[in-house]
């Protein structure tokens, strides 16, 4: 058996970075609602890849946008869309094949000056019980970067395996 966690990773972007991820989570959010719109008018799932969006994404958060919106489409459909949900909250993401870390950084493909290119961005990773570094050495999935208020953060889901207990209870 195996349980899915989230580790909160406090980001420090410089300014220029703060910029290039704002743009990029805002684009993130957009192509995403577009790509269930159109989804809704065909009444079906597209077949899409990252060569059918056209949007100023690097090809693998491209990917990303149009799995969360095959994600948000199967929610409305089952609803025989009634109701159409639409992503509001800016954020980004990036699979577990496109991210990496050390301890005082996240590296990940943004676009700068028109190109990709995997930059750095300074993070707060250490918790004073080390409870981040016990749960990022299990499987990592998926890393969404978001906003709130002043302060950005990286979420990384990690599957964590479990044992079941067994034993009787007197």
């Amino acid at each position: 058996m195996s349980q899915t966690l989230t580790v909160n990773i406090k980001l420090h972007p410089t300014k220029a970075q703060q910029a290039i991820l704002e743009r990029m989570m805002d684009t993130y959010i957009r192509t995403a609602n577009q790509l269930v719109a159109a989804m809704v008018q065909a009444r079906e799932s597209l077949k899409l890849t990252n060569k059918h969006v056209t949007a100023d994404l690097p090809s693998a958060v491209k990917n990303q946008a149009i799995q969360d919106a095959k994600s948000v489409f199967k929610r409305a459909k089952k609803k025989d869309f009634q109701v159409v949900p639409v992503l509001k909250k800016p954020y980004c993401t990036w699979n577990n094949q496109n991210y990496s870390f050390d301890f005082e950084s996240v590296s990940l493909p943004i676009i700068i000056e028109g190109n990709v290119k995997k930059t750095a961005i300074r993070a707060d990773m250490v918790d004073p019980d080390n409870r981040n570094a016990t749960l990022l050495a299990n499987k990592l999935g998926t890393l969404r970067i978001t906003r709130k208020s002043d302060k950005w953060i990286a979420q990384i889901a990690v599957t964590v395996r479990t044992t079941e207990k067994t034993g009787t209870r007197c």
